[in-house]
């Protein structure tokens, strides 16, 4: 069963990859995903670099692949509780792509919320950062809070797509004004899981998010860069003044 599990794993990370550079190499449906979301321009897309964040993803997911495959793993319990979920969350993941590039946009968002909820129970099965050796800390528990952290913001920027495609109303309210409500609610969920797991990667990552969306918006939305600039710095206060805990260096 153990053998199974990572021969999944390294098919579901091929077939994941695959379908990534075909989304870019092609494009798929002769459109790249950035230009699908530049074209509906929601106020919760970051800036077009942030986006570089999915090489380091896909960089930290093959080092949790290889790493199951070596001989002393062979009984890692992470990567045995972990199970099937990551083959599962590859091949959502190249689904997403494919509803994307289709402009199928409440299947993809259907596909991203079975993706966000797969690294949930990923995430929930995995113990706090500073309990588990410093190998399997590198190269199981970094690769799964980066990736959820991530697919985190990702599935709140898909809602505010579709939202926005089928024309919401807002319930009176402005976009800018869900958007700063959003980002408050974002940034409360990063620091409650970081805190409660010793889990820096996931708030790091969701701090690269909120930059990437405060250049977008820089000099064109006042409220939205408050809001991003008070939290960010918020977070670093957070974690200059915790950083032992997050280092594991103090309980």
């Amino acid at each position: 069963m153990e053998r199974r599990i990572r021969i999944l794993n390294v098919v579901g990370y091929v077939f994941m990859i695959l379908i990534n550079i075909l989304a870019v190499a092609l494009p798929l449906n002769g459109k790249t995903t950035g230009e699908i979301s530049e074209n509906i321009n929601s106020l919760f897309t970051p800036a077009p670099y942030t986006f570089m964040i999915w090489a380091l993803i896909y960089i930290l997911l093959l080092g949790f692949v290889i790493y199951g495959l070596l001989p002393k793993q062979k009984q890692n319990i992470y990567i045995d509780k972990i199970g099937c979920l990551f083959f599962i969350s590859a091949i959502l993941n190249g689904l997403w792509l494919f509803a994307w590039h289709y402009e199928k946009l409440c299947l993809s968002l259907l596909i991203m919320v079975l993706l966000l909820f797969t690294l949930i129970k990923i995430y929930n099965r995995l113990d706090n950062i500073c309990s588990i050796k410093e190998s399997d800390r590198r190269s199981i528990n970094i690769p799964f809070s980066v990736y959820l952290a991530w697919i985190s913001i990702a599935t709140i920027a898909n809602v505010s797509v579709v939202l926005k495609t089928t024309g919401w109303n807002g319930l009176g309210l402005s976009e800018t004004t869900w958007t700063v409500i959003v980002l408050i609610f974002a940034v409360l969920l990063s620091m409650y899981v970081s805190i409660k797991n010793n889990d820096l990667a996931f708030l790091l990552t969701a701090g690269w998010a909120l930059i990437g969306i405060l250049v977008r918006h820089c000099g064109s939305n006042t409220p939205i860069s408050i809001t991003i600039i008070a939290a960010l710095i918020i977070i670093v206060i957070h974690i200059l003044s915790n950083y032992k805990k997050y280092l594991c260096i103090e309980k």
